[in-house]
């Protein structure tokens, strides 16, 4: 408990500072964030020896997804696939491995996929900002938000969500069942495309820019911390995994934990290859024992790794698509390949 003070009275000094200034004041800095926020690290670390398992070669079969098939996520039986290059949103039926249908949602894909509450919500892009809401049952889009900002979570019947109002990024705590316009939630320093996950009961807010990571305490509606990373910032996101938030980047190849009791940081030495085109989120956790993450690593490769013991455990060869994302639903691995349009689905079974 007395290392979760000390952060607080340091976190408290720092927000009070943070409240004068904002992403769009001169006198936040150049980058944006002010400078009493805590500084991230200016160079990754040196990356230890790392012994790596042979690369596996497994049956699998290949879906056609136009557009850059990039974010997956997944509801019981069913793939979601959005586009990055259109505004389609894919449904698969996993069992059987072929397309049921597709919903033009009206965005550009950039954020990744979220499925909560018997709906999927995807977040659009820079150009086409917006929060839209998917049912899941009749994949028709259901509700709109303008909001700008990358990723969405999901705690206790509310999506939280970052947006921009004016200059200034902000996260939004939105009803899920009513669908409103969401409620103001300030992020002092806060600039967007990081990502927001739950995890540990606490919403934790990524920031790219800055390589920091917000908690914020749903019932105080306020931060109660700000972490710098150890690595610079790149292409910094957001993951829940495990029971705690990830900063991930796949741009500088790094996973890193986020302690949620009293906020250190755990540097894995697992370092990814960095995609040649798509470097967005590519990490889910993946199924069976706890601390097993599957994460895309260069073009042509995806890791099964141990976060727990910081190894890696498999290396399954896929389709050299530029990058993409991966899901597992059952024995099956779902990979979609940026640059070829395809959805890879490879069978992990021993049969």
């Amino acid at each position: 408990m007395r290392a979760r003070l000390m952060v607080s009275v340091a976190v408290g000094a720092a927000l009070t500072a943070a409240c004068s200034g904002t992403p769009g004041d001169p006198a936040a800095g150049d980058s944006g964030t002010p400078s009493s926020l805590p500084s991230a690290a200016t160079a990754v670390p040196d990356q230890p020896p790392l012994r790596l398992p042979d690369l596996e070669e497994l049956p699998s079969t290949s879906l056609l997804v136009h557009g850059a098939p990039a974010a997956l996520t997944t509801s019981p039986g069913t793939l979601w696939v959005q586009q990055h290059r259109g505004d389609e949103l894919t449904r698969v039926d996993a069992e059987r491995g072929r397309i049921l249908d597709t919903v033009n949602v009206g965005r550009l894909g950039c954020g990744d996929l979220l499925w909560a509450a018997g709906s999927v919500w995807q977040t659009g892009c820079g150009m086409t900002p917006g929060l839209v809401r998917i049912d899941g049952e009749t994949t028709e889009v259901t509700d709109t938000l303008d909001l700008g900002g990358l990723g969405a979570a999901y705690l206790d019947g509310e999506i939280w969500s970052a947006a921009v109002e004016g200059a200034v990024a902000e996260l939004r705590r939105i009803d899920a069942a009513q669908v409103d316009e969401g409620h103001p939630v300030p992020v002092p320093g806060l600039l967007l495309d990081g990502g927001v996950v739950t995890a540990a009961g606490s919403i934790w807010v990524g920031d790219e820019s800055a390589a920091l990571v917000y908690q914020v305490d749903p019932t105080a509606e306020e931060v109660v911390a700000v972490i710098p990373m150890p690595v610079p910032p790149d292409k910094g996101n957001m993951i829940e995994h495990d029971g705690a938030a990830w900063y991930v980047d796949m741009s500088l190849g790094v996973l890193v934990r986020v302690d949620p009791l009293d906020g250190s940081t755990r540097l894995l030495k697992v370092r990814l290859e960095r995609p040649s085109e798509y470097r967005g989120l590519a990490a889910s956790t993946a199924l069976g024992a706890p601390g097993r993450l599957w994460v895309r690593s260069g073009d042509e490769e995806v890791w099964l790794v141990d976060t727990r013991h910081d190894r890696v455990l498999r290396r399954i060869a896929v389709l050299d698509g530029g990058g993409g994302d991966v899901q597992q639903i059952g024995d099956t691995l779902w990979v979609s390949s940026f640059a070829t349009d395809e959805v890879q689905r490879i069978s992990l079974s021993n049969d």
